[in-house]
Parts: C-alpha cells; structure tokens; sequence
C-alpha cells in the first residue's frame, strides 16, 4: 500500500487489525465515504486482504424495501446458519444507507428515517452477533445517525474516515494494453431505463444499480483489476468449503453467491446461472423459516434471464415471488404492489397484454387513492402498446403531474414522462405537441447537466435517450437536416467523454435509419453493421434486441434489391425470436410480415401468402383488428393478392 498517503493507510491497517483481533465477540464499526467508487474500491482491498488470511467475509445491503439493519443481519445469520460459530473471523459490511433518503408518496417517513430507528436500542438483540459489522456511510448520514440514533453511535468501536478525495486509496495500477473484456453497461443501463420509466421502487433495481456500478467503473478504467484473479479466489474458497461440509450445506450460500455475483458482473450468464440455481435449491430446504432467501435467490436468477432476454425463464421465478410475498405480507402490501408491476412488465415485453393489464389494475388497486406515477405510466404504456391511446393519454398527464411536484430532486422520472407521453402523440400524428414534449424533456436534463459541471453524459442516460428521441422525432417528419445534427451532437459527446455512454449502440442505429430514409444506403450499412455488432458483443448472438438489429440490416438490404442478403437476416431474426420471445410475440408477426415482403418482392407469392396470413393472426389476436400495426400488414396482403390476380 506505498501508494496510499498516510492517513487512509493508517485507517485500512487498524480496520483490518480490529477485524483480526475480534473474533468471538461483537464488534460495531464505521466507515464514512462521500464517493460511491472510492468505497466499493477500498471494500475489495479489505477483503481480499483479509479473505486471503483467513477471515470469512459477507455484505448485506439495505434497502427500500428492508431498511432495518437489525432484520438484515438476522436474516443472514439466519440464511448462513454456524456464521456465529466459525472457527475464525467474520466481517460483515453493511451498504446501502445513501440510498435511503427518497420518501415514497404512500408513506409519511423516509427510509432513511426507518433506517435510524431501526438503530437505536439494538445492542441488546446484537449480543448474539460474535462478529464484525462495518456500516459505510456518507458524512452527511453518518451526521443524522449520530443524533438521531445517539445510543448506537456511542456502541461503535472505530470510525474510518475515507471521506476526503483519495486518488492514491487504490495501489496504482497501469492501464492494459488491451483490457480485459468486460461487459460495457449499455445493456444494463437500458434495464435500469426501462424500470426507471416503469417502476423505480422494483425489487430489481438494486442488483442492476450494483452491476452497473461495476461495469462502469471497468469502463471508467477505476478498477483494472484482474477479474481472473478474484474468480480463482472465490473457486478456491468454494471448493475448500465443499469439501469440508459438502455441497449443499447453507453456509455455502455466501461463497456460492460471490462467484455467481462475479460472473453476472461480467456479463458470464451461463456460469452463473447454476450458481443461482444451487442457491435456490439450498434457500428452497429451509422455505418454511426463512422465506425471505427464496426471494432473494429468485431475484437473483430472474434478473439473469431479464438480462439475457429470456423472459419466459424469468416469468414462473416472479410469479412465484408474488406467490410468497402474497403469503407473508398479505394480498394487500405495497410489495405485492410492486411484484405486481414487475411482473405486469415482463408479460407486457413478451406482448402479453391481456395478462399484464389486470396485474397493473391490481396494483394501483392496492395503493388506493394514493397512485403511484410509476404504476399509472405503466398502465398506460400497455394501452399505447395496443393503439388505446384515449385510454393512455389520461394515465401518462396524472403520471407526469405527481412526477412534476418533485422535478427539482427527481428529474428523471418527469424526462421518462414527458418523453412517453411524446411518443403517445406521435403515434397519434399529433405531431406539434409531441415536439414541445421532446425539446421539453432534454431541456430539463440540458439545464442541469450546465448547471452541474460534475454531472456528466456518462451518467445521464435520460439525456441520451431525450437526444436520441428528438433525433427520431425529425428523422420520422423528413426533417432530416435537424436529425443528423442531433446525431452529430451525440457522437460529439461520445468523443467529449472519451468513452461510449449507455445507449451508443441506439445512436448508430439511429444515424443508419437517417441515412436510409434518405436513400444513402451505403453510408447506412457500417452504422447498422456496427450497431449489430456491439449488441452481439455484449448480449450474445441470441438476444431478442440482437434479432431487431438483424432485422433492420436486412430490410437495408430489402431496400436495396439483395434479396439474396436479406434472407438470411430475416430468418435468423425469425429464429431468434421464436426462441425467445414464443410463437405469438407482436415481432414475431414483424418478422413474418418483412420475410413475406421479400417474398413478394421476388415474385414467391406461394411463400409470401401464408406468412401474411400467420402475421395477421398473431396481430388480431395481440392488438386486435384496428391496430396501425395490424393494418398494415393486411394492407401489404391485399396489395400481393392484386399482384397475383395481375398475373
């Protein structure tokens, strides 16, 4: 650690001392730090270090969910079952708190408030705790807690301050030639999106917000780090314990956990997912008493599928979920609420409409007259899915307006409004209002990322997407010149930064439809290509986003007369898809319906008919006869059975 200054070396040797000299007995500490990367890199320091001497290391994390610390620690010694009576030391570290300072509009006090309460009085219930507990918190938290929990402040045993910048906290290490690859965020910043626009308290933001956070520090060059090197550690670690207690013990869990957590952070699905499988299995032996690590693994493992696209997978985990939210809480409780629109939100990407409007109902249901924005924009997402657009217009306008009384502290929830409601009115050709709309959302994210010289692109996906979308916008009306401006400006940014922000891969797309609607199909085709080829990158060859890139090259090609080069994208599409997605999926009948116009382009009217035909059924039946989407479709069948009756 030469390369530390003085005072952070000093903290980190007598935090590693106390944790080696308390074994048996508890011992409260706290570490403080303003700045989210710096902790999690002094986290991996501490327990790498200390892992590797003997000590048995662990995290929780509170939530908004599960904001007492007290239920949380219990439900790990719960899970992990002999933690008190392991043979040498164990330090749990506590994160989480920063995230607790939002006040839900269905409830009076903070999570940070239940947070403190949950603190005061506890050392009594602690006793049984042999074991350190090192809570991070922010200066500011760290303020609060010290007076409004007075007799848990006066209970610890150290403070660590890491809370000034620390450039040198981390040994210095020189960038690699050619880093090692590592899953870039973009993917998981778009699941962030999408339940940011959908549901901000969802059970999955906080296992996406921790693999974000990692992949954008590999991206920010932060921690370059061997990821191979830890992995090594966390099989040798999980081997040790396999033959000693065997393969299914509980303890296990936590050794499991962190190599399945390693390998989802760098985007290694299939390693991961039979860790969380034996995850399950071992939380599912103990479900009558700890319930609540069923859940725990089930988000885990759904969240892998979610990840990959594979929402048929993750659809039976979420349902049974609910199943036992339903069981513990009450059919009535805000988290069944929240399941609810989680799971309403897989059904509604799969084109399950009619199964995800009455989950959605059922949750505002619950909240009663206090709405949540959240549930509201999401109900009205699945009407505009399905051209209602007078049944969604009032939903999105109340959603924008609770959303619009916190614009000062929360401006991205009104950026996801105004910009979903701008959508709406487009579809509708109301094309006027829905521009007001997109230079209104990128104005309120533009003034603050002027105001804050701190807050850059890179975090600030909502800027990205407020971009991109008036982008479109233009793009859609032939006002082509405004587009590729826009465009422009978004690669400028990129080059700014030095790095690809979330969403790169929406952009290239972008410009390649720019210059396909204006017939410049050769510079087109290296946008749509490059576009294919990060998503391919970063989801794998079998990602339903990847088949709608594979889609998009093909109908260039479509457009172009190489028939003979759009064929296989369209079936390769189409299989990609089925998979995924099941037989009735919407895109399925894009799919059908692009494959049927080359077929018809080419004159197989024999290969075309049945294709329309199976489009029109699956579009009938998802969005009904009078959607834009099911028109069109049957326009294009009646213009080929013209074309045959010519013949």
């Amino acid at each position: 650690m030469e390369d530390q200054d003085s005072q952070s070396q000093n903290d980190l040797r007598q935090l590693i001392k106390s944790v080696q000299a308390s074994h048996g007995k508890l011992n409260l500490l706290v570490a403080i730090c303003d700045n989210q990367i710096s902790r999690n890199e002094i986290i991996f320091n501490y327990e790498t270090e200390l892992s590797a001497k003997g000590v048995s290391c662990h995290r929780v994390s509170v939530t908004s969910q599960q904001p007492s610390l007290s239920k949380c620690l219990l439900d790990l010694v719960e899970r992990e079952s002999g933690l008190n009576s392991l043979n040498a030391p164990v330090l749990v570290t506590v994160i989480g708190a920063d995230t607790l300072s939002n006040i839900p509009l269905y409830e009076q006090k903070s999570t940070e408030e239940k947070f403190f309460s949950s603190l005061q009085g506890t050392l009594k219930s602690w006793q049984e705790f042999t074991f350190s507990i090192l809570i991070w918190l922010t200066p500011a938290i760290a303020n609060s807690l010290a007076k409004q929990a007075p007799d848990f402040w006066s209970w610890r045993n150290g403070v660590f301050d890491f809370s000034q910048p620390r450039t040198l906290l981390m040994k210095r290490r020189k960038p690699l030639p050619t880093p090692t690859p590592f899953v870039i965020p973009v993917e998981l910043q778009k699941r962030m999106d999408e339940l940011n626009a959908q549901d901000p308290e969802s059970p999955l933001r906080d296992n996406l917000m921790r693999d974000i956070d990692r992949a954008q520090r590999e991206l920010l060059g932060v921690n370059s780090f061997s990821y191979s090197k830890i992995e090594k550690l966390h099989q040798k670690d999980l081997e040790l314990f396999e033959r000693q207690i065997g393969t299914h013990h509980a303890i296990l869990a936590s050794s499991l956990n962190k190599l399945a957590e390693l390998y989802r952070a760098q985007g290694k699905y299939r390693e991961a997912e039979p860790l969380y499988l034996r995850l399950l299995e071992i939380a599912e032996q103990r479900i009558d008493s700890y319930p609540h690590s069923i859940v725990e693994r089930l988000s885990n493992l759904a969240l892998i599928y979610y990840s990959q696209g594979k929402y048929s997978n993750a659809e039976p985990l979420y349902l049974r979920w609910l199943e036992i939210w339903e069981q513990v809480y009450g059919a009535d409780h805000e988290f069944v609420s929240r399941i609810l629109n989680t799971l309403a939100g897989i059904y509604l990407v799969q084109g399950k409409y009619s199964e995800a409007e009455p989950l959605y109902l059922r949750s505002l249901e619950i909240r009663g007259k206090q709405h949540s924005a959240n549930g509201l924009n999401n109900l009205a997402e699945c009407y505009r899915s399905q051209g209602k657009y007078s049944e969604a217009e009032p939903l999105y306008l109340r959603s924008l307006e609770i959303r619009e009384q916190q614009l000062e502290v929360h401006p991205d929830p009104v950026v996801w409004s105004l910009n979903n409601l701008a959508a709406l009115y487009k579809s509708q050709g109301k094309f006027s209002e829905a521009e007001l709309l997109y230079l209104r959302s990128l104005e309120i994210r533009g003034q603050q990322l002027k105001s804050d010289g701190s807050y850059t692109i890179i975090f600030c996906p909502s800027f990205t997407i407020s971009l991109y979308n008036l982008a479109e916008f233009y793009r859609s009306q032939g006002i082509y010149c405004e587009a590729e401006s826009l465009s422009i400006r978004l690669f400028e940014i990129i080059e700014e930064q030095g790095i690809a922000p979330p969403h790169v891969h929406i952009i290239l797309n972008n410009l390649a439809e720019l210059y396909e609607s204006q017939g410049k199909y050769s510079e087109a085709e290296p946008f749509y290509l490059r576009s294919l080829e990060i998503k391919e990158r970063q989801l794998g060859a079998d990602h339903p986003d990847v088949a709608q890139r594979l889609n998009n090259l093909a109908e260039l090609y479509r457009a172009q007369g190489k028939y003979s080069e759009a064929e296989p994208l369209y079936l390769r599409s189409l299989e990609i898809r089925e998979r995924q997605l099941g037989v009735d999926h919407p895109d399925i009948a894009i799919s059908f319906n692009n494959l049927a116009e080359l077929y018809r382009a080419q004159g197989n009217y024999s290969e075309a008919e049945p294709l329309y035909l199976r489009a029109i059924q699956i579009l009938e039946k998802a969005l009904g006869s009078e959607h834009p989407n099911t028109v069109t479709v049957r326009q294009n069948y009646e213009i080929m059975f013209k074309d045959t009756k010519a013949i």
